[in-house]
């Protein structure tokens, strides 16, 4: 850890005492000096107020004040603060909205501590930071809205209608039958609101689906 850290005022805001104080050892044992723990967002605004941070490790869930509503507040308040979120849950939307708040990253407690620190390195260098599974989350989570309502055998039909496959063809390669495949398509050209199936690719390629 670069001895510049060592004047790095952290904030752990979580309201489970134990994992909050091994975060706090592993982050002091790694050469972070100057840490301060609160279990709610209430507790974290009232510190803010007494003394800045530089950055604040933030629980989602917590009583009393969650961490979404507390990171909105430390948005208003203290803009030159610089929240990574935490969270048991990796759920896309409120990754999404955490950071249309103002997180600079969100991670899984699940992640080792060590990722924390990298989380911290970064963003003390303006560089945000997610966890690789809540990347991966957020790209799933991607994937399916570009995709919209389109079952894995659309899909399917649908990148092999890109490759000139015929319908014959494409049965073959799937083992379904031709009336199969043949609704199939039909199912996607309604969908895509398509009148033939050139049109039905160029719309896809416009969603980013063939890409």
């Amino acid at each position: 850890m670069p001895p510049l850290y060592k004047e790095t005022e952290i904030i752990i805001a979580d309201d489970h005492p134990v994992y909050r104080q091994g975060v706090s050892d592993f982050l002091q044992r790694s050469g972070i000096e100057r840490i301060r723990q609160v279990e709610n967002g209430i507790e974290l605004l009232d510190q803010l107020k007494t003394k800045a941070a530089d950055i604040v490790l933030l629980d989602i869930r917590m009583g009393k004040m969650n961490g979404l509503e507390a990171l909105v507040l430390i948005r208003e308040q203290f803009p030159l603060v610089k929240v990574i979120m935490l969270s048991a849950y990796e759920d896309a939307e409120k990754i999404r909205e955490c950071h249309s708040n103002g997180a600079w990253g969100y991670l899984s407690k699940i992640v080792f501590h060590r990722e924390i620190l990298a989380a911290i390195e970064s963003v003390l260098n303006d560089r945000a930071y997610f966890s690789s599974s809540v990347a991966h989350s957020l790209l799933t989570d991607h994937e399916q809205r570009q995709r919209g309502n389109l079952s894995d055998r659309e899909m399917k039909v649908l990148r092999l209608l890109a490759e000139e496959f015929t319908t014959d063809e494409i049965a073959g390669k799937l083992f379904l039958g031709i009336k199969t495949i043949e609704t199939c398509r039909s199912d996607l050209m309604r969908k895509f609101n398509a009148t033939n199936v050139a049109g039905l690719i160029h719309k896809a390629h416009q969603r980013g689906l063939l890409d």
